[in-house]
């Protein structure tokens, strides 16, 4: 078993809401998460939760998310807790609950793709808990320290880096790197990988998107999780609504630029 972490106890949470001794799990503190307090709970065996939960297949582990009204990596900037009742939403639509069949349909044609189904959310003590997706990496340590043939870009020219207004410039550059990682990916770049780049490239094309689309709307590498199989899991969604089709194109390119570059 696991300490506990200093801005909320897992175990103790655990232990009253479940009434099980905390020989019968573990807990480990998820890095990578900025706003919000996450944790992986295992149980030694398939443990059935509570009827009250609405969950009746047994799980082996599961992801908690803890929030406060503020940013766990940062304190003094204040988020709404209202983030907690979008994510819940979107995990319900995605997961089937609400539109029956529509989003399943999509995320059908995207077999490496996959994402989280809600298990319960305890607004009584701010916790989601979520489907356990794996032990997998995030994206951007998958381009910056990935597999040994990863030749992604870490400190991209002057000219690139001088560039961040000309937003044209900048989707040309994410789009290549996203070909050159997806062609190091287990197995290569399959049809819905290549259907995906092929999306890319005309959504960058377009300068004026009139339609919207439901979207992540804070699509950045740390909420893209890659494992050994080259299996993708998008895990974020607090912001999820109507967007532009272009919005999430933008907000990962914009992150993972500067990211790479230490801006």
């Amino acid at each position: 078993m696991s300490t506990s972490h200093s801005t909320f106890d897992f175990i103790r949470y655990l232990i009253d809401i479940l009434s099980i001794p905390p020989e019968d799990f573990e807990v480990e503190i998820l890095l990578g998460s900025y706003t919000n307090l996450t944790a992986r709970a295992t149980f030694k065996s398939p443990f059935s939760l509570p009827s009250s939960f609405g969950h009746t297949d047994p799980i082996q582990s599961v992801i908690l998310k803890f929030a406060k009204p503020f940013m766990h990596a940062l304190p003094s900037y204040a988020v709404p807790m209202s983030r907690q009742t979008v994510k819940a939403k979107a995990l319900q639509i995605l997961g089937g609950e609400e539109l029956e069949g529509v989003v399943q349909a999509v995320l059908a044609r995207s077999r490496p793709l996959k994402v989280p189904k809600l298990v319960f959310h305890d607004t009584d003590n701010h916790v989601i808990w979520m489907t356990d997706l794996g032990r997998s990496r995030i994206l951007s340590d998958y381009i910056l320290y990935g597999s040994p043939q990863a030749t992604a870009t870490k400190n991209p020219s002057s000219s690139i880096t001088g560039s961040l207004a000309d937003s044209r410039h900048l989707m040309e550059f994410l789009t290549s790197q996203t070909e050159q990682v997806a062609t190091e990916l287990p197995g290569g770049v399959t049809p819905e990988i290549a259907a995906l780049l092929e999306r890319m490239r005309s959504a960058l094309d377009r300068e004026v998107h009139p339609e919207q689309c439901l979207g992540m709307v804070d699509l950045w590498p740390g909420s893209v999780l890659i494992d050994d199989k080259g299996v993708c899991g998008l895990v974020d969604w607090e912001h999820f609504g109507l967007t532009d089709p272009g919005t999430d194109l933008g907000m990962f390119g914009k992150v993972e630029l500067l990211h790479q570059t230490d801006i």
